[in-house]
């Protein structure tokens, strides 16, 4: 999604090697835009929450000259408000993935192929969503070729912090995207912090991956589903050839966050690593 937001904006003509590209990121896609910036000689200065974890930072700082990270804590404006501001000034450009149409054209085209084709037709995709971009890339995926599968955006509850996603007031207020034409309310779930810590630490287990949060958050969204499902006397309604299978979501890495696992795993002594009561994690 990174490369088609930087190239799709060179080939419209808002890039050149004389443009400061300015972009609002929680990390991974910024780490991308970085990347991509970096090699083609573009200066990019990557706008991110105060609060972002400091290897998600120093990723993207190592990188050197040309590539800045700006930190912003302005509770008054937003990342992607100030992102947006900034990049409409002269010789900016901002590339807006949480307005551009690029983002979830990508997800479609990229990312909905390979996973289909990796997990077959699924009951759920539960995601943890900070863009709805993938959620929206997926959907018109499955719309267009007719499946079956369901796709669950999963947001944070209010005050909740999890890297990556954001809480429904947030994506009023800053994505742009038409997500609503394709998701109602009911249509999302929401999740909380300490749940998605917990839940991505104890998939460690039997993962050949360690993935982090947000991770957990789809996992957790994916669980409350299910079991909502499940009391409203609907659960049959998601099996395909008798089963549920869902396929969980969620971008990131723990390596950024070790210091926060450390903090949330230490701070709930009713699971243990051996026996953890999952569904009791997401409820």
């Amino acid at each position: 999604m990174a490369r088609e937001l930087v190239l799709g904006s060179i080939s419209d003509g808002l890039i050149s090697q004389q443009t400061v590209v300015k972009e609002a990121t929680s990390g991974n896609t910024g780490h991308g835009i970085a990347k991509i910036c970096k090699a083609l000689g573009i200066r990019c200065q990557l706008i991110m929450p105060a609060g972002t974890a400091r290897g998600k930072t120093n990723a993207i700082s190592v990188m050197g000259a040309g590539i800045e990270v700006v930190l912003h804590s302005d509770p008054g404006e937003t990342p992607v408000e100030r992102a947006r501001r900034e990049g409409a000034q002269e010789g900016c450009c901002n590339l807006d993935q949480y307005a551009n149409w690029r983002n979830p054209w990508a997800q479609k085209t990229y990312l909905a192929p390979q996973l289909f084709a990796a997990a077959g037709t699924v009951s759920l995709v539960s995601v943890a969503s900070g863009t709805m971009g993938t959620c929206m890339g997926l959907k018109q995926y499955i719309n267009e070729h007719g499946l079956p599968t369901r796709v669950l955006p999963v947001l944070l509850t209010e005050h909740q912090e999890v890297p990556g996603a954001r809480p429904l007031s947030k994506v009023q207020q800053d994505i742009k995207l038409p997500w609503q034409k394709l998701f109602t309310l009911d249509d999302i779930e929401l999740g909380t912090r300490h749940p998605s810590f917990l839940l991505a630490y104890y998939s460690w287990r039997v993962l050949p991956q360690m993935l982090g949060p947000s991770f957990g958050l789809a996992f957790q969204g994916g669980l409350r589903r299910i079991q909502k499902e499940k009391l409203a006397g609907r659960l049959d309604a998601l099996r395909i050839d008798g089963k549920i299978d869902v396929v969980l979501v969620g971008a990131d890495s723990y390596l950024p966050y070790l210091d926060l696992f450390l903090g949330e795993t230490q701070s709930d002594e009713r699971h243990t690593y051996e026996n953890p009561d999952l569904l009791a994690l997401a409820v």
